[in-house]
C-alpha cells in the first residue's frame, strides 16, 4: 500500500514523517474549484514537487512522491491553485480563481477551511522544518529498531544453541536414568555380596563345628580300641545322615557314604566343549569303554555374530560319535544339532519323550530366526553369513530322535546310559552314564535341574541311591550356585497382586516377555489358577509350545508314575500305597488355553495389538531381543497405566536388562527412552512411562538346591558348569569347605 492508495494510513504504515505532516493544525481538508479533479490536483502536486518554492522542491530531494504530498498536504497544493495563476494555466485551468468553489466531491467538507488565514512562506518553512526534524528523529528510530532485529545468521546461530542446549537436557536426562540403573545394580550387588560373605560365615562355621565333632568322635573311638573309619574325609554336617546312621548327634555330623562297589578300571574322559564358564552352547563329550557320547549340543544366544553361536570347542568332537544325548529343548542346549545331523547322518539322537515332541518346533523357529538375520545382514554386507543349518538338516536330525523313557537303561557295548527327570522345563532329565553296569565308573551329568515343583512340570526325582551315589564325576550346572533365591511362593504373590492391581482395578494391560518353552507355560497356568477372569493372550512360539504341553505334560507324569511303581516293585517286591495312588498333581493333564487365556492367531496379531486394552499378553523373546515381544512393547510401554513385568534371565546387553534397571518405578515417574528393534520391524526408541517391575520365578535349582543335590548323589568329584567364572569359584569354595572334592572345570579323565 504507497502513500497515494487512498487507504493509506500513515500511522499504520510506519511513514513518521506522512504522519508527522497529517498530524499539523494546518492540514485542514481541501476545497478547490468546482473543475478541480484528481488528475488536475496530481499535475499540481508535481509540477510543485519539481518547480514550486524551495520548501517544497526539498521534499522531493527527500523522496517525497506526489501521492505522498497529496494525502498529506492536499490543502495546501489547492491553494497554490488558488493563489498561483500560472499554476492553474499550467494545469489547464482559467487563470483567474472561482469566489464561490464548491467542495470536491473526493475531498472532506471542512466549514472553518474558508476563515482560515492564507499561509505565509514563514510559516510554511516553520512547518517544513519541524517535519525535517521529525523525519530526523523517525530515521533515528527506525535505525535503532533495525539495529535490534538479529540478522539471519544471528537466528542460524541462537537455533543452533537453542538445539544444543536440548541435546544437553536429554543427554542429562539418559545420564540420569543411567545413573539410577547403576546405582540399582551397585545396591543390588551390595547386597549379593553381603549374602556371600553371610553363607561363607555360617559355612566357615559348620566347618569348624564338623571337625571338633570329628575330633570328639576319634577321641572317642580311640578310647574304645577303634580306628576312624574315614580319616581322609571331612564331615559336613548339612550331609543327610544314612538311613541306618544312629542318632547320635557326633555320628550325625558324618556325611552319608557312598553305595560300596566293586568296580574294574576305567579310562574316562570328560571334555566341556561348550557351556563350561558361560551360560550358552552347552555341549559335554564323553569317552569311556571305548564309546563317545555328546551330551547336549547347544548354540550361544550371546554370540556377536552368527559365526560365534556354535559352541566354543564343537570342533573337538571327532569323527565319530555313538549316541547324542539331549537333556532338554532349549536352544543353548539343543541349538546345534542340526549342524552335528549333517555331520554323523547315523548318529542315534536320544532323548525324552517330551523333548522329542518339542525339538522339531524348536529347531524350524530357530531356522525361521537365522533366515530373518541373513535377510537383514544382506542389507548392508557384500557377503552375508550362510545358514547354520538347512530345511534338510532338520528333517535329518527329526529322523534320528529316539525317545528314551525315563529310568530305562540304553547299552552301547559295555556303556550304559540312563535318564532321569530333571524339573526345569517338559521333558528335561539328567544323564548317568556307567560302564560294566557302574563297575567300570559313573558319571552323573544334571543338565539344568530343578528342585522345586512349578505349576508346568514337577520337581527333578534323582534315581535311587545304587545307582547315582558315589559316582566317580557330577557335571552340575551352576546358573543360580551364587544365590538363595526368594521363596517361590512370595514371587508368584507378588506378580498376582501387580496383574490384579494394573488390569482389575487399573483395567490397564500388562506385557510379560519370556521364554516360549517353560516360562510362558509357568506364568500363563499361574494366572489362569489365581486370576481366571483376566483376559491372557499367548502369542509367538509360546502358542505353539503350548500346546505341545498341553498334549505331552499329563502323559509324562503318568509314564514317570509307571516308572516310579515299576522301581519300587522291583526293589522290594511290592507296591506300596503311594505307588498305587499317585498325588493328582503328578497325573492330572496340564490345560493351558481356556475362555479367558487365548491365543493371539499367527495372522491376527496387529488386530490384537490394537484391540486390546486390558488383559496380559505373554510373548516371546523374554529378552525384548526380538520377535512379537518388540511389536507388543511399541504399543503397550509408553502407556502410564500399563506394567511390564520380567520373570526371567536377562542377558548383560539385552534391553530386558537396561528395562530391569526401572524396577521399582511409578506411575508419573520421569520416562526413559529404550532402543528396541528387530530384524523384521526395524530398530525404533520406545518412550517407557509403564511401571516396570522384576521376578524371579526360576527353572533352575539355587544355591540350597545345587547343596542338597551334591548331598545326594555324594560323588568323588563335582564338576560345575553352565555359569560364570566368578560364581563357580566361589561355589567351589563353598564345596570345599563342606568337605566335598571337585575339579575344575576344564578336562576330566580318570
Amino acid at each position: 500500500m504507497t502513500p497515494g492508495d487512498p487507504r493509506y494510513d500513515p500511522a499504520v504504515a510506519g511513514d513518521s514523517t506522512a504522519a508527522d505532516c497529517a498530524a499539523e493544525p494546518d492540514a485542514a481538508p481541501a476545497g478547490g474549484p468546482t473543475s478541480l479533479t484528481a488528475a488536475t490536483l496530481h499535475a499540481a502536486a508535481a509540477l510543485l514537487l519539481t518547480d514550486g518554492p524551495p520548501p517544497l522542491r526539498a521534499l522531493a530531494d527527500r523522496g517525497w512522491t506526489v501521492g505522498m504530498l497529496l494525502h498529506a498536504r492536499r490543502a495546501l497544493v489547492v491553494e497554490a491553485l488558488r493563489r498561483s495563476p500560472a499554476l492553474r494555466v499550467a494545469v489547464g485551468l482559467p487563470a483567474s480563481a472561482d469566489p464561490d468553489p464548491s467542495p470536491d466531491p473526493d475531498s472532506e467538507p471542512d466549514s472553518e477551511r474558508d476563515s482560515e488565514p492564507d499561509p505565509d512562506p514563514d510559516s510554511l518553512a516553520r512547518r517544513i522544518a519541524v517535519l525535517e526534524r521529525r523525519l530526523r528523529r523517525a530515521e533515528q528510530r527506525n535505525t535503532e529498531l533495525t539495529a535490534l532485529i538479529p540478522s539471519r545468521a544471528e537466528r542460524a546461530r541462537a537455533n543452533r544453541r537453542l538445539r544444543r542446549l536440548r541435546d544437553a537436557e536429554n543427554a542429562v536426562a539418559d545420564l540420569t536414568a543411567h545413573g539410577a540403573a547403576l546405582a540399582a545394580s551397585a545396591t543390588e550387588l551390595a547386597d549379593e555380596l553381603q549374602a556371600v560373605r553371610r553363607e561363607r560365615e555360617e559355612a566357615l562355621a559348620e566347618r569348624d563345628q564338623a571337625r571338633r565333632s570329628h575330633a570328639a568322635l576319634v577321641t572317642r573311638l580311640a578310647a574304645a580300641g577303634e580306628h576312624d573309619p574315614t580319616p581322609d574325609v571331612t564331615p559336613s554336617p548339612i550331609h543327610r545322615p544314612a538311613d541306618n546312621a544312629p542318632t547320635d548327634g557326633l555320628e550325625a555330623a558324618r556325611p552319608r557314604q557312598p553305595v560300596a562297589t566293586v568296580w574294574t578300571a576305567r579310562d574316562w574322559e570328560v571334555r566341556p566343549l561348550g557351556g563350561a564358564q558361560e551360560i550358552g552352547g552347552s555341549a559335554l563329550l564323553v569317552t569311556v569303554a571305548g564309546r563317545r557320547v555328546l551330551i547336549d549340543a547347544g548354540l550361544r544366544p550371546a554370540a556377536a555374530s552368527s559365526a560365534e553361536l556354535l559352541p566354543r570347542r564343537i570342533d573337538e568332537v571327532g569323527d565319530r560319535l555313538d549316541a547324542i544325548v539331549i537333556t532338554h529343548a532349549h536352544a543353548d542346549h539343543a541349538g546345534c544339532v542340526p549342524v552335528l545331523a549333517r555331520r554323523f547322518p547315523r548318529t542315534p539322537i536320544l532323548c525324552s519323550a517330551g523333548t522329542a515332541a518339542l525339538l522339531p518346533t524348536m529347531w524350524r523357529d530357530g531356522l525361521g530366526v537365522m533366515i530373518g538375520r541373513a535377510r537383514s545382514d544382506a542389507r548392508w554386507m557384500a557377503t552375508p553369513p550362510d545358514l547354520l543349518y538347512s530345511d534338510d538338516d532338520l528333517t535329518t536330525a527329526e529322523r534320528l530322535l529316539q525317545e528314551v523313557p525315563f529310568g530305562a537303561v540304553r547299552r552301547f557295548g559295555d556303556l550304559g546310559l540312563r535318564l532321569f527327570p530333571a524339573g526345569h522345563v517338559l521333558g528335561a532329565a539328567g544323564v548317568v552314564l556307567s560302564a560294566d553296569e557302574g563297575r567300570g565308573g559313573r558319571v552323573v551329568v544334571t543338565g539344568d535341574i530343578c528342585d522345586l515343583r512349578q505349576s508346568s512340570v514337577a520337581e527333578c526325582e534323582l534315581p535311587p541311591d545304587d545307582v547315582v551315589r558315589g559316582a566317580d564325576l557330577l557335571v552340575i550346572e551352576s546358573t543360580h550356585c551364587h544365590t538363595t533365591l526368594p521363596r517361590r511362593h512370595d514371587q508368584v504373590a507378588a506378580l498376582v497382586e501387580e496383574v490384579r492391581d494394573v488390569v482389575v482395578a487399573g483395567r490397564g494391560r500388562v506385557l510379560i516377555p519370556a521364554f516360549a518353552l517353560g516360562r510362558a507355560q509357568e506364568i500363563a497356568l499361574i494366572l489362569a489358577e489365581h486370576l481366571p477372569d483376566v483376559p491372557v493372550l499367548i502369542d509367538g512360539l509360546a502358542r505353539e509350545i503350548s500346546t505341545i504341553y498341553e498334549q505331552r505334560a499329563g502323559a509324562e507324569a503318568a509314564r514317570l508314575t509307571a516308572a516310579r511303581r515299576t522301581a519300587g516293585e522291583r526293589a522290594t517286591g511290592t507296591t506300596s500305597i503311594s505307588d498305587l495312588i499317585p498325588p493328582v498333581a503328578a497325573t492330572r493333564p496340564v490345560r493351558i488355553f481356556n475362555d479367558t487365556v487365548q491365543a493371539v492367531p499367527q495372522r491376527g496379531r496387529y488386530q490384537a495389538i490394537r484391540s486390546l486394552r486390558r488383559g496380559v499378553v505373554i510373548t516371546t523373546s523374554g529378552m525384548l531381543t526380538g520377535g512379537p515381544a518388540v511389536q507388543w512393547a511399541r504399543e503397550i510401554l509408553p502407556d502410564p497405566r500399563a506394567a511390564l513385568l520380567l520373570c526371567g534371565h536377562q542377558d548383560e546387553e539385552s534391553p530386558g536388562r537396561r528395562l530391569a534397571a526401572l524396577t521399582g518405578r511409578q506411575p508419573g515417574d520421569q520416562a526413559m527412552l529404550l532402543d528396541l528393534g528387530d530384524h523384521g520391524a526395524g530398530p525404533a526408541q520406545i518412550r517407557v512411562a509403564a511401571r516396570v517391575r522384576n521376578y524371579r520365578l526360576s527353572a533352575h535349582a539355587d544355591r540350597r538346591g545345587l547343596l542338597d543335590i551334591v548331598d545326594q548323589v555324594a560323588p568323588r568329584e563335582v564338576m560345575l558348569v553352565h555359569g560364570t567364572r566368578r560364581n563357580q569359584e566361589m561355589f567351589r569354595e563353598v564345596l570345599e569347605v563342606r568337605g566335598q572334592a571337585t575339579t575344575p572345570t576344564d578336562d576330566w579323565r580318570r
